[in-house]
């Protein structure tokens, strides 16, 4: 706001690019973004790279919002789908999908994206969008050797254990902001690994734990989800796959991703009439 005053609108749009990239990986409420909407309306953008940057990250709140697009205005699919020359502006556009991708479950697409995208870690140069996208990376890699099997599982688990490694590492540095993130890992590649024990179900419980503490109510929302998919394999745990489902939805809805609450429900509603 005192660069915008100052008519300073280089700095302005800095400052703002860097708040709006923190906020939404801060886990806010997308409603607080209301706020930086308006700003993003009111500048005047120094640059296309400053302008479309933002728009990157807005597009990511409204789409989880849920909220509706003008005619003439592009989605995140047609701003990931653009022929940027800026490399770093492409990786970020990149990573963002990434992560709507993952929130809406769309592990295929996903799996697509990051064999397009490669390894982008050396043109994200915000202080958590780096971090942020290897525990993507990692996550997803670890879903699509799930899928899939032979050397093709092989490499897919190579991939995400790597990725899980940097975040080890970064942990063990004293970054308490990835403590949650590596918990999910573990317990992701505990099922990937087929395994269906009680450390699994604890290596949940921290993801979730550590996650409310923290204040990543996003990531809340995701232990708690994919914790419920696991129970679900479990014979005589219904209790815990409606609890953590129900923790799930209450969480995203604080979030406020209603885009995505509204897409559970709809899945609740076909597994009940199967």
């Amino acid at each position: 706001e005192i660069g915008m005053k100052l008519r300073d609108y280089q700095s302005a749009n800095l400052c703002l690019g860097m708040f709006v990239a923190n906020s939404f990986y801060a886990g806010l409420p997308l409603r607080d973004s209301d706020q930086m909407i308006a700003l993003h309306i009111a500048s005047e953008h120094s640059d296309l790279y400053t302008e479309l940057f933002i728009h990157n990250y807005f597009l990511a709140v409204r789409t989880l919002r849920g909220d509706e697009r003008d005619e003439d205005e592009r989605g995140i699919v047609e701003l990931a789908n653009a022929n940027f020359k800026n490399v770093t502006l492409t990786s970020y556009v990149s990573a963002v999908n990434l992560e709507l991708q993952v929130f809406f479950g769309e592990w295929e697409t996903a799996t697509r994206l990051l064999i397009e995208a490669g390894d982008v870690r050396t043109a994200l140069k915000g202080p958590y969008s780096g971090t942020r996208f290897t525990f993507l990376e990692s996550l997803v890699c670890f879903r699509a050797a799930r899928s899939c099997s032979g050397l093709t599982r092989w490499k897919w688990k190579r991939r995400g254990a790597r990725s899980m490694k940097m975040i080890q590492t970064w942990v063990k540095k004293g970054n308490v902001n990835l403590e949650h993130s590596l918990y999910l890992l573990e317990a992701e590649r505990g099922v990937m690994e087929g395994q269906k024990t009680k450390k699994v179900a604890d290596f949940y419980k921290c993801a979730i734990s550590l996650s409310e503490k923290r204040g990543f109510l996003q990531d809340q929302a995701l232990a708690n989800e994919f914790a419920s998919a696991f129970f679900n394999t479990l014979d005589g745990y219904a209790n815990s796959t409606k609890s953590h489902i129900d923790e799930a939805i209450k969480c995203y809805s604080a979030w406020g991703a209603i885009a995505k609450v509204e897409k559970f429900n709809k899945e609740l509603v076909n597994d009940r009439r199967e």
